[in-house]
């Protein structure tokens, strides 16, 4: 049984990204935003996605194989790291001929799917990091996390975040690409995760999503039911790994939870960031 968290102070309205979330002074100098960068970070790992590792100094990168589909060179590769290198991750990168530097399309929507090979087909490269929800058909590898960050209590949607920087971690191994043109995309659940990658690694330099509503583009304050979207008491019992179990002492109390949606994608000014929801969205009506 999690300890009851404290009353916090209330407000029924959006947190002000440039009044710090700490000492309640205006935000005016890169310095000042710095500090604030961290504290948003802070009360995010804390009340909704728990504490996530640093990134490991010890990836190592495996290929596996490598094949020619048409034009295209596919190329699977195992990366391992962390403490006693007990993570893994594998990842699948679908090259464009010729030299490049080519831009990459970065997701964790499988192969099966469409959103990479579009991506490719307008010239960017395209790498798969394998950390989704198993039932999209692969296995999530970012389940062997736990074994590896005993210490750290993030949540599996911060675990397929985190996978994406590590995923970047290698591309930027690989001379053919622009790692200053990376791009990263998802849908619902991933939606979510492709978020939170984007604010916690400024290496993802635009970010496109669809329809993460709840944890994504709604502010949890505007989840109630009296909004006709999902609620964080609806979320976290439909999906109780996704995110951190303090997150459900905010059921009922929206209103007191120090951070909202809107801190996290400031996070990734100035970077370009784009949203989108469908208007008949079941779980996030606009």
């Amino acid at each position: 049984m999690l300890p009851t968290i404290a009353l916090l102070a209330a407000n029924a309205f959006l947190p002000d990204p440039l009044v710090h979330l700490e000492t309640g002074k205006p935000i005016r100098t890169r310095a000042e935003w710095d500090s604030q960068r961290a504290a948003i970070r802070a009360a995010y790992e804390k009340y909704v996605f728990g504490r996530i590792p640093p990134a490991p100094g010890n990836l190592k990168a495996s290929v596996l194989s490598e094949e020619r589909l048409g034009r295209l060179t596919l190329r699977k590769v195992l990366l391992e790291f962390g403490p006693d290198r007990k993570a893994r991750l594998h990842l699948e990168l679908a090259l464009p001929p010729g030299a490049g530097p080519f831009p990459v399309f970065l997701t964790n929507h499988p192969r099966a799917r469409p959103w990479a090979a579009t991506a490719v087909r307008r010239g960017y490269a395209a790498c798969i990091y394998q950390a989704q929800d198993p039932r999209y058909g692969p296995s999530d590898d970012s389940e062997s996390y736990k074994t590896a960050y005993p210490d750290y209590d993030f949540s599996m949607i911060a675990r397929w975040a985190w996978s994406a920087s590590r995923a970047i971690d290698y591309l930027e191994t690989v001379p053919s690409l622009d790692k200053t043109k990376i791009a990263i995309s998802g849908h619902s659940r991933n939606g979510k995760q492709a978020l939170l990658a984007a604010a916690l690694d400024p290496r993802i330099g635009a970010i496109a999503l669809s329809s993460g509503n709840t944890g994504e583009g709604n502010p949890w304050r505007y989840t109630t039911e009296a909004f006709w979207n999902e609620s964080i008491e609806q979320i976290t019992t439909g999906f109780p790994e996704w995110f951190h179990p303090n997150l459900k002492q905010f059921i009922g109390r929206e209103h007191e939870l120090p951070v909202d949606q809107n801190l996290l994608m400031a996070l990734v000014a100035p970077r370009g960031l784009l949203l989108a929801s469908a208007y008949s969205e079941a779980q996030g009506a606009p």
